[in-house]
């Protein structure tokens, strides 16, 4: 009888260990099968290289430019110019007062940007609004003629006029900037001051132009630039020697209180830190730049009146 119940207990025991090797070969092999259900194309995208999501990038880059061309195009079945879109487009995206008796002036730059300058009738007199367009249509910046004034609109405006040439003579010495860029000279009754007028009468050997301004240079501290008869300057405003230079400044635009208006062509400085060097400015020797046209208005645009008054369309895209 004992050794019946010795056989059956060690039955038992072979029979558990059995069962439990099966369940466990069963799950392994449930586990294997269920790894082996993953698609490969997943599994690959768990370990893409950076260069292959730089390329993804780039591919939806490119979706959004040809979708941008895409919305032109059906935007141009409605007969509307680049600038009626983009008049559009300040009108929906934008404050700029685009009222009655609405005059536009505009300039295409070579890559494809553009700038607006709108003048609207409820703008204040020798205000008007500026709206720059990046090269994909977006909205850089813009500046309200209603808080505004007269030194942010000249800081903004950017213009490049015609330069002539000026005969050499003992008593004249003139330079242009083409670009960017103001001189630095120092005026008798606002200081120091940045202007495009570049015209100078020789007078005790300093550089003065008509309003009595001195060419100056911020060198040893602050001093006059001072030429010899034969001397010249090169395409960087700069003697030979390197010794005397104009000093070509761009005032910085975020900066506005640095600066208050003074003329058309001139802006006296408060605060000195909002001048900054042009990197590529180029200086043209015996010339001028033509900055007293009649036709220009007070901050140096076009005159508005002889402007024709313009129109926002009426089937503009939404």
């Amino acid at each position: 009888m004992a050794k019946t119940s010795l056989a059956l207990s060690r039955a038992r025991r072979f029979a558990m260990v059995v069962g439990a090797t099966m369940l466990l070969t069963d799950f392994v092999l449930s586990f294997r099968t269920e790894s082996a259900q993953i698609p490969a194309a997943e599994n690959a995208s768990l370990h893409t290289p950076s260069g292959r999501e730089s390329r993804s990038a780039q591919t939806a880059a490119a979706k959004a430019r040809v979708q941008q061309k895409k919305l032109e195009r059906n935007n141009s079945h409605l007969g509307l110019t680049r600038m009626e879109n983009d008049l559009c487009r300040i009108q929906r995206d934008t404050a700029i007062p685009l009222d009655q008796d609405l005059r536009v002036q505009f300039v295409e730059r070579a890559d494809g940007s553009r700038s607006y300058w709108l003048k609207s009738s409820t703008c204040p007199d020798e205000l008007y609004s500026i709206v720059n367009i990046d090269r994909e249509g977006r909205i850089e910046k813009e500046i309200s003629c209603q808080n505004t004034g007269l030194t942010e609109l000249t800081l903004n405006s950017g213009l490049q006029f015609t330069i002539m040439k000026v005969v050499p003579s003992s008593d004249v010495y003139a330079v242009a900037i083409a670009g960017q860029g103001r001189l630095l000279v120092n005026c008798p009754d606002t200081g120091l001051t940045i202007t495009r007028d570049g015209f100078f009468h020789r007078r005790s050997g300093l550089l003065k132009n008509s309003e009595g301004c001195v060419a100056w240079t911020r060198r040893d501290g602050g001093r006059p630039i001072r030429l010899a008869h034969d001397e010249h300057v090169d395409e960087k405003g700069c003697t030979p020697s390197g010794q005397e230079c104009f000093e070509v400044l761009e005032p910085d635009e975020r900066d506005v209180d640095a600066f208050n208006f003074k003329t058309k062509n001139s802006l006296s400085v408060i605060n000195a830190r909002g001048l900054r060097a042009v990197r590529d400015a180029h200086v043209y020797e015996d010339s001028v730049e033509d900055l007293d046209s009649v036709d220009r208005s007070l901050t140096g645009v076009a005159n508005w009146e002889p402007l024709k008054p313009a129109a926002i369309r009426t089937d503009c895209p939404r």
